[in-house]
Parts: structure tokens; sequence; C-alpha cells
């Protein structure tokens, strides 16, 4: 009988991943942002590590005095012993070094569990006297379905091969709406640089993320630079024809537009809500680091089932929690690492915006490289796409250039082409449009 059976754990790995939440919050978010509580086996292990989540994700620091600070909030403090408690995990090896290992052992003992419970379950069901052998089939077969199974990426041999020839039902590119053949898949860390006024948030907001609400597909705006407010305004611009002044205007006191109906911005209104309803995020933190979206987008996705799109605007507003001694640019790599771990892991498109740097505007015209990329080189190896964006009319003293004019070089593209894409800007709906369109 299964009741005879324990249910297989390790205290001893959630104890030093418990640990190395007290001693670098961050080495530990990074290696097991995807831990849950389900996946540590004693109440007081699983209430500590939600206490920890909390502490994270509000201040981004996970030291004795704000923990405590959070389980007596939460009126947990005497469920996880107390100080003595704390004081336990503290005596810990003192190290984070291993603590990604002991997370999947966490996870391998949870799923081992959760099929104990399973197997419990149709062996309950199989003792009823009027047990079916197709309905406890069923059943088994239902449990099964909600278990996570565990994550590989190793492939041999012939399966390898078969894996290749197979064909992807999936969408190798992430489309948008001006001209641009966005990565995703294995290799969907995008980015996208340009120097300021150039419209870069533009096209990340109107060009690729408002698309991808209208697919049904689920997104995430992590912004640096704009708050939500500003966000969601620039979407309604592109939604309704107004300019950002009008809708400023007509939201904020009243004015009517003059050369819209005011009845487009609030339709635009509407309409944004009905897209963005369960399918859209935005943070607007002003610092935001990369640990904190890697385990951010992780929860989000939980909370929304999937996701699809996650952008980023900037890479140089980050907070790349720069080592005392570290130059920036080794700080920034990390980041960038991250990113394409993440973008990875996730199965997701990822646009992160860079700064370019201001040597480019020395050249006549100062048409992006990809070395141009502000002190992050690593992004040129990370990233399965790298592209550009010049507007003539966007650089500084410009007075008869056209408004329209834009130049997009596909600087890298790991499974494509590079070369030009030459859209059209439109200033009043901030966004490009293809030639044409």
């Amino acid at each position: 009988m299964t009741d005879t059976i324990s249910p297989p754990a390790s205290l001893e790995a959630e104890r030093e991943v418990l640990a190395g939440g007290l001693i670098d919050a961050e080495a530990l978010f990074a290696q097991a942002h995807w831990l849950t509580p389900e996946d540590f086996s004693i109440a007081r292990h699983r209430t500590l590590w939600s206490a920890m989540v909390v502490c994270w994700e509000q201040c981004r620091c996970v030291d004795e005095v704000v923990l405590r600070e959070t389980l007596v909030a939460r009126g947990e403090w005497e469920a996880v012993g107390g100080g003595a408690g704390i004081i336990a995990l503290l005596d810990r090896s003192g190290t984070t070094a291993h603590v990604g290992e002991y997370a999947k052992r966490l996870r391998h003992f949870a799923q081992l569990r959760q099929l104990l419970s399973m197997a419990r379950q149709v062996e309950a069901a199989c003792a009823q006297p009027d047990a079916d052998p197709e309905g406890v089939q069923a059943l088994a077969m239902g449990v099964i379905g909600t278990i996570e199974r565990p994550d590989t990426s190793s492939w041999y041999g012939v399966e390898a091969v078969d894996r290749a020839a197979t064909p992807n039902r999936a969408p190798r590119y992430f489309r948008t709406t001006c001209g641009l053949r966005l990565a995703r898949g294995g290799d969907g860390y995008n980015v996208i640089g340009a120097r300021p006024g150039m419209g870069k948030s533009a096209l990340l907001l109107n060009n690729i993320s408002l698309p991808a609400l209208e697919r049904g597909e689920r997104v995430v705006i992590y912004s640096g630079e704009m708050d939500v407010e500003i966000v969601i305004r620039r979407m309604v611009c592109a939604l309704s024809g107004a300019s950002i002044q009008e809708v400023n205007g007509w939201i904020d006191e009243g004015l009517r537009p003059v050369r819209i109906d005011p009845a487009a911005i609030t339709d635009a209104i509407n309409l944004l809500r009905e897209l963005a309803d369960g399918r859209l995020v935005v943070e607007d933190s002003s610092r935001l680091t990369g640990p904190h979206i890697r385990h951010s987008a992780e929860m989000h996705r939980q909370r929304m089932g999937a996701l699809d799109l996650v952008v980023v605007d900037h890479l140089n507003l980050l907070d790349h929690q720069q080592r005392r001694g570290e130059r920036i640019d080794l700080a920034m790599k990390r980041t960038s690492s991250g990113f394409r771990e993440m973008q990875k892991d996730l199965a997701i498109c990822l646009v992160v915006l860079a700064q370019l740097n201001r040597s480019v505007d020395d050249r006549h015209p100062p048409m992006p490289r990809m070395s141009d990329i502000r002190e992050c080189g690593a992004a040129e190896e990370d990233a399965g796409l790298i592209a550009g964006i010049y507007r003539p009319a966007g650089v500084a003293g410009a007075t008869d250039a056209d408004p329209e004019e834009a130049w997009v070089p596909i600087l890298k593209h790991r499974n494509g082409q590079t070369g030009m894409l030459r859209p059209r800007f439109d200033g009043r709906r901030m966004m490009f449009r293809e030639e044409g369109a």
C-alpha cells in the first residue's frame, strides 16, 4: 500500500536554499527564481520561502530584519519558530555556490511527491466497490497532466536529428507592424539600439507590444524610462490616431482635440482595456534589475497561464548591481547573459532596448553599428537579432529633414538575413509603418 511510503524529501537541501536567501538573495533568486512554496516539503519551510519572495519583490533585499518584519506582518513569526528558526538558517554553510543544484533537488522531490499523491488517489479509486477501470484511468491521466514535467535540454543521437527534422508548428518569427521580424524560440533575444529621439520606445510599444495584444498574446513591459500612464497613453495614440498632446488634453483637462472626434480616444481606451485584460502587465519601477525581471517574468507567467513577449525599456537604465571595483561593462555583461538564459528558459520573445554611444553622432550619416551599443558588447554575443533605428528628423538641429523618413538596419540575425528596412514614421500615432502601408 502506498500509505506506508514516506513522501520523498531532502530537508537538508531545503535548509540550504533558505539559508542562501539570507546570505545572498540576488544569487539565490538568479538561480532558483522558479521555485514555489510547494517545492518545500514542510509547512515551516513553505512559509519562509513565501515570505522571502515577498521581501525580494518589495525591496529586493532579504535579511533577518526585513524577513522578521514580513513574517510578523503576515502573522507567521511563531509558525517558523521565531528567532530560533532564523538563527538556525544563519548557522548553515555560509555560501550560495551550490544553491542552484539544491533547488533542482527540491523540484525533483516535489515531483516525486506529486506522483506519490497521484498513486494514492488512483489506489483509493480502485478500492471503491463501484470502481470503473475507464474512470480510474481518466482520473490518473488527469492528475498526471497537472504535474509539471522536469525541464530537459538533452537530446541524444537519432532523437536530436528527428527533433530538428520535425516541422516546427510554432512561429519562428515574432511579427511586428513595421516590417521587422523579431526572432523568437531558441534565439528570441532581440536588442534594438538607437540614440535618444529616434523612436525606439514608439517601436517597442506600438509596433511590437500592441500588435501582440491584438493577436491575443500575453505581454509584460518593464519600463525604466516612462511610467505606466505614459506607456498606456502612447498606445492610445496608435489606436485612436490622436497625438499625445490631444490624448493628454482630453483625459486630463477635457480639451476637445481639433483634428479628430474625442469619441475616437474614448473608443481606443475601451478597446485597449479589452486587449489588456489578463494579458498585459506594466512594471515602471526606477530600480529594475536583471534578477528581478527574471523572477517577475516567471511570476507573471504563472499568474497569466502563459507568456509570449517581454520587453525592457531600456538596458542602460537598469540597476546592474555593479560590484565594488567592477567595470560597468562587466556588470552589464552579467545582465545580458541573464537575459539570454531567461529567454531560453521561458521560451519567450524578449526585446531589450539599448542606448547607443554618443560617437554615433560624429558619423555622417549617424547610422547605427553593432559596436555602438553603449557599454554592453556582450549583447553582440547573446542576442539572436540586433537592429538599430535612425531618423534624420530625430538628429539634434535637423530642421529640413523628412519627419517620416526612417532607417532600420538589421545588424545581426542569427537565423535570417541582415540588411536595411525603410519604414515610415508616423509621429502623430507614435509608431512606424511599412512603406506604402
